[in-house]
């Protein structure tokens, strides 16, 4: 008696009026690579969607700062830097990338302070955190500039720890999408204009 095979998806593959053992497998494969490409839109929405959220907080506490900046400046009085110093935590686990990466200038490690959670809190930040084994620095002396110690990337692309670089390579996915060219010295000014501007907006409020 000849024996009669069923795919795992219940087709008959001894049918032949069905679709075959041939089928079956385009069939798997077509299946396969839909779930594929649907899973890769959803990793990357999940991705920009996080970035953005860390560029977020970025920006949060360069506004902040600036704002706290500008008071001190204004009022005459030395402002409080809120951190601990990068040069003072040297050893921690969470600098490492930066520190290979030479993100930071060994002679500089004195002018960047590293923002824990309780640091964020008590600049006046709401609903921002460290990522989860990362940390956030500062330069109170260029506040638009912040840095993520353990990197951020788009997937495809390179890893980036300084606020400007992500907003630039944010700004070319962009472009790129409407196929449009991306001048990164322009984009680079640019930055630090709006950056002003936002915390002149901020300190005015």
């Amino acid at each position: 008696m000849k024996k009669k095979y069923k795919s795992c998806l219940g087709i008959d593959l001894n049918n032949e009026n069905g679709i075959g053992v041939v089928g079956v497998i385009i069939l798997i494969v077509v299946i396969l690579a839909i779930l594929g490409v649907a899973l890769y839109f959803i990793q990357l929405k999940y991705n920009e969607e996080k970035i953005e959220t860390i560029k977020t907080n970025m920006l949060k506490i360069s506004w902040k700062t600036a704002e706290i900046m500008e008071k001190a400046k204004a009022s005459g009085t030395d402002p409080e830097y809120i951190g601990t110093k990068m040069s003072e935590m040297i050893n921690d686990e969470r600098l490492q990338q930066i520190k290979e990466k030479k993100i930071i200038a060994e002679e500089d490690y004195e002018k960047y302070y590293v923002l824990s959670d309780e640091d964020i809190a008590k600049l006046g930040i709401e609903n921002v955190k460290n990522e989860e084994g990362s940390l956030y620095l500062l330069n109170y002396d260029n506040t638009s500039e912040i840095i993520i110690s353990k990197g951020c990337k788009y997937l495809g692309r390179d890893v980036f720890y300084k606020l400007s670089d992500i907003k630039i390579e944010k700004e070319k996915i962009e472009s790129e999408k409407n196929n449009e060219p991306v001048n990164e010295e322009e984009e680079k000014v640019e930055e630090t204009t709006e950056n002003q501007e936002e915390a002149q907006e901020t300190t005015g409020e």
